[in-house]
């Protein structure tokens, strides 16, 4: 009991660190949507070229997410987590200074997108080896909530920082904090790299090579693709619903103003969901992939709600979509883990290959449907999307069990 204490602390310290790493990886993107207005006024900035930014951000992290996913489970997460941090902080100082053309933008946007996708597996890494087993659930609820409050964060920098001084600050001093959280980052690594409570040391390639779960694993790397396959286009649809949802409101004659207050609402019924999916994996035993691909199905609804063009419909289509579509990347990733708890880096990292591609074509593909057809029609390709994604999600718990029973 002496000791408990410093536990706790250890384990709010890496949960910080994760929390905050999470949010440094993916705030790059989401800072130059939200300062896109602005940042045209400086050079050519047109919706097309931040589509391809975008799209640049997620399919660079999406070719090497497996790889860094692999390096985590080797030389242990924090270790990746610093250079992931770092090199955040690094292009987006250079953004601030150096960025002159939506070109430039791109590359460090690009350097970026690689970065996440070291930080994303290793997080995942360090949360399975960190976390006590009981608490996880949670812990990853956590961790995939610091997404929707980047979005807020990025939202809240134009008004108090790109319209008083300029976005150029914003992006420094974005930068800045990124630079303190790597060194929060090592600090954690020197306070934690005497005692893991993990089954065994991470960092000892020979001895988690050692289990014969580990190799099986290895062997049989397609149900783990099923699941990114699932994840891509669960992801597709949800980055899309984030992404369009005010534009839709405003096609069927909803105000600007209360279209994002429909999207904040939604935002907050994700932020829920996720919080909500976590704690209670962590009070049932098992299953949690047959409740994402029920969460999936069930989006199909909120998504053919916003088909109809019902505007009172567009709260209860919002809530459904969100909760359902949207609040289930915790508790997948808590599944994937707690299914692979000898590689969680590289099962994660191979499934967040699914999330990046389908972060990256979903939104492609739903605005290219609404500029040749209708709204309609692209939220009915959403529905379809997640009809997909469940049962992509089915197929890889049933190909898991198949392998587990070998």
């Amino acid at each position: 009991m002496k000791n408990r204490p410093a536990t706790v602390k250890k384990h709010f310290l890496i949960l910080f660190t994760v929390i905050a790493g999470t949010t440094v990886g993916v705030f790059s993107v989401f800072l130059t949507g939200a300062m896109a207005p602005v940042i045209s006024k400086s050079f050519p900035f047109t919706d097309t070229n931040l589509g391809i930014v975008v799209t640049i951000f997620f399919l660079s992290g999406a070719v090497f997410s497996a790889f860094f996913g692999r390096l985590a489970d080797k030389k242990g997460g924090l270790i990746i987590m610093i250079a992931g941090i770092s090199t955040c902080a690094v292009c987006l100082c250079a953004i601030a200074v150096l960025v002159h053309s939506w070109q430039e933008l791109a590359v460090f946007l690009g350097l970026c997108g690689i970065a996440n996708s070291a930080i994303q597996p290793a997080a995942n890494h360090l949360l399975a080896n960190t976390i006590p087993s009981k608490r996880q659930g949670t812990a990853f609820a956590i961790k995939q909530s610091a997404i929707p409050v980047t979005t807020l964060l990025a939202g809240l920098a134009v008004p108090s920082i790109a319209l008083t001084i300029g976005w150029r600050w914003a992006f420094g001093v974005a930068g800045l904090v990124a630079l303190v959280i790597a060194g929060i980052t090592a600090l954690a690594k020197k306070l934690y790299s005497f005692s893991h409570p993990s089954r065994m040391d991470p960092t000892d390639i020979n001895q988690v090579g050692k289990t014969g779960q580990r190799g099986k694993h290895l062997l049989n790397k397609l149900p783990l693709w099923i699941l990114a396959l699932g994840a891509a286009f669960g992801a597709g649809a949800g980055v899309s619903l984030g992404t369009f949802i005010v534009r839709s409101c405003v096609a069927i004659h909803i105000s600007t103003a209360q279209a994002g207050l429909v999207s904040a609402t939604g935002s907050m019924v994700c932020l829920i969901s996720r919080m909500g999916n976590g704690i209670l994996a962590d009070r049932r035993k098992g299953k949690h992939l047959t409740v994402v691909a029920m969460m999936l199905g069930g989006s199909c609804v909120g998504y053919i709600l916003l088909a109809t063009r019902i505007s009172w419909l567009v709260i209860p289509a919002v809530a459904v979509a969100f909760g359902a579509g949207w609040g289930w990347n915790g508790l997948f990733n808590f599944a994937v883990v707690t299914s692979h708890q000898d590689i969680p880096g590289l099962a994660t990292g191979i499934t967040q290959t699914g999330v990046l591609i389908g972060s990256a074509a979903g939104p492609l593909i739903f605005g290219l449907v609404t500029t040749d057809t209708s709204y309609q029609t692209a939220w009915l390709v959403a529905a379809g999307f997640a009809l997909i994604a469940s049962a992509s999600i089915m197929i890889g718990r049933l190909l898991l069990k198949h392998v587990s029973a070998q």
